[in-house]
């Protein structure tokens, strides 16, 4: 074991590396809204969020404008209430 040891190591001056000191504290991530719209067929919300985000005028963009904000499509999912697209909000309200 020592000499596999001894074998590992350079030849020649070794040199001590130093890490950078671990930062105090934790860097606050601001939080963003988000909005859950759930799949219902017969829902008026769910159709106008569809309408506003395939949008011909609009396409092309990642975000789109709907409900008086700016949002855009995270990645859809499920919960106990059904199967949902997660939206975040792209910009402050107008």
């Amino acid at each position: 074991m020592q000499r596999l040891h001894s074998l590992m190591r350079s030849p020649g001056k070794q040199r001590k590396t130093r890490l950078p000191p671990a930062p105090s504290g934790t860097a606050k991530v601001p939080e963003r809204e988000t909005r859950r719209v759930y799949r219902v067929a017969e829902d008026g919300e769910y159709q106008s969020y569809l309408n506003a985000r395939f949008d011909k005028a609009s396409s092309g963009h990642n975000s789109f404008s709907w409900q008086e904000r700016r949002w855009r499509y995270e990645h859809s999912d499920f919960d106990e209430r059904g199967d949902f697209d997660l939206l975040l909000a792209a910009a402050p309200p107008t």
